[in-house]
């Protein structure tokens, strides 16, 4: 009989564990609580060289050249590679 209720008592406290260990977390039920708001992001220090750099950056840009209006694709292509001969011919003459 003590086998009985050992093997007994086991299930019982096995299927116990069981349970609660598969059970699913109970539904919150009411409005929730407003989330906290956020802090507001620091304001960027601007390093009074910024400007002097993008101002020189200004300076050594060139300006891109604009194309004619009425372009055809082959007058383009014509100008894009004589842009891109000429700087094969400079590169040549650096070396």
């Amino acid at each position: 009989m003590r086998r009985f209720l050992a093997w007994a008592g086991g299930v019982a406290g096995g299927l116990a564990a069981y349970r609660f260990l598969t059970r699913r977390p109970e539904p919150v039920t009411g409005p929730l609580p407003p989330p906290p708001p956020e802090p507001a992001p620091p304001e960027p220090e601007l390093d009074p060289r910024a400007a002097e750099l993008r101002a020189k950056l200004d300076a050594t840009r060139e300006p891109e050249p604009e194309p004619p209006a009425e372009e055809t694709p082959e007058e383009r292509r014509a100008r894009i590679h004589e842009r891109g001969r000429s700087a094969v011919e400079e590169m040549r003459r650096s070396e």
